[in-house]
């Protein structure tokens, strides 16, 4: 009876972490080191150069490292900017996301809310933050809307 009850609880965790993408993600908290940390939106959207809704055209995996047991060191996805947020990016850029436990997984013709930083020829996504597949990121595209335009107008 204890492991039928073992098992459902397993299946349900289970369950849990294949509703959202970023559920993959291992994201500590910087202050306390305990797992389940997400970086509050107002702070991403002031420490972020560019936030836009883009849709991934492309994916090619960067094998650097031959100690990686898949070979795989990140993954390059190439994403068409839809529709700029914040900041400014290239029509068509390329974003790199190591393949760690605190990756952030997209998909071939998925679209995103991504809030990126400039790293040389390529884009970052914190996978802790707020980067999301749309249109489940719907509400957070309409808070970070809401968020810019309080700043300009409280900061002309």
């Amino acid at each position: 009876m204890k492991s039928s009850k073992l098992f459902r609880v397993l299946l349900m965790v289970v369950a849990m972490l294949n509703i959202n993408s970023n559920a993959y993600s291992l994201c500590l908290d910087p202050d306390t080191n305990i797992s389940g940390y997400k970086k509050s939106l107002s702070k991403e959207v002031s420490e972020h150069d560019s936030i836009i809704i883009g849709e991934v055209i492309g994916n090619n995996p960067l094998q650097v490292d031959g100690s990686d047991p898949e070979g795989v060191t990140a993954m390059i996805y190439t994403v068409k900017a839809i529709k700029p947020l914040k900041g400014n990016t290239p029509r068509i850029f390329r974003v790199q996301v190591e393949n760690d436990s605190s990756r952030y997984p997209m998909k071939k013709g998925e679209k995103h809310i991504l809030f990126l930083l400039s790293e040389d020829e390529h884009y970052l996504v914190d996978s802790c933050g707020n980067s999301t597949p749309l249109p489940d990121g719907d509400k957070v595209v309409k808070q970070v809307q809401k968020l810019l335009a309080n700043k300009v107008h409280h900061h002309p």
